[in-house]
Order: C-alpha cells, then sequence, then structure tokens
C-alpha cells in the first residue's frame, strides 16, 4: 500500500497543476531527479506544494528558493494547502518580499 501522507501531497499538486494550467501552461515534476527543482513548474517559476497540519513556513521557503535556484526559474512560490477547503483558488501562495517587488516591478 503507498504512503497515506505521500497520496495526499501527490493529489494536492495535481489539483494545483490543473489549476493553474487553465491559466498558464503548468507541469507536474516527478520526484527522484539529483536537484529537487520545485513540484510544478511554470515558465517562469518553481513551485513547491506543501499539504500539512503543522507549519514550518520558514523553512519550507528556504528551500523553495533553492528550488527555483536548481531549476533556474525567475520566481518561487510556496503553495500550502488551506484547512477547510479543497478549493485550489483558496490555497496559501507565499513568497518573500523581495519576489514580491520583482513580480511588481515586472507588472509596471
Amino acid at each position: 500500500m503507498a504512503n497515506p501522507q505521500k497520496a495526499k501531497g501527490s493529489a494536492f499538486e495535481r489539483l494545483v497543476r490543473d489549476y493553474l494550467n487553465e491559466v498558464v501552461p503548468c507541469e507536474r515534476i516527478p520526484p527522484g531527479a539529483t536537484l529537487d527543482r520545485g513540484d510544478l513548474w511554470t515558465p517562469h517559476a518553481a513551485i513547491q506544494c506543501k499539504n500539512h497540519r503543522t507549519l514550518s513556513l520558514g523553512s519550507w521557503l528556504d528551500d523553495t528558493h533553492e528550488q527555483q535556484t536548481n531549476a533556474a526559474k525567475r520566481f518561487a512560490w510556496l503553495v500550502v494547502k488551506r484547512k477547510g477547503t479543497t478549493d485550489p483558488g483558496e490555497q496559501f501562495a507565499i513568497c518573500s518580499v523581495a519576489q514580491l517587488r520583482e513580480l511588481l516591478k515586472e507588472l509596471g
């Protein structure tokens, strides 16, 4: 039998991927690569998805930035499951203020 935590995480990744695919190409990265490059990719971002009861935002965001570097992407987001809703648009998307600043600069 598969690991239930891994199955929960994979289901969350697919939910987010399908939602993002409605507006931008988004692909799920298969696990097992030498360098961790995130769970999802869009043309400009590496995305890490987390579906955990307890939060560890600081270390998760540090990991997300490392994945961004490994994937050679301009942006990185940490997507965290929001308790009480399965609506993909209502989950939390977290980035550093430096990333937010770059995005706002890009938007003009």
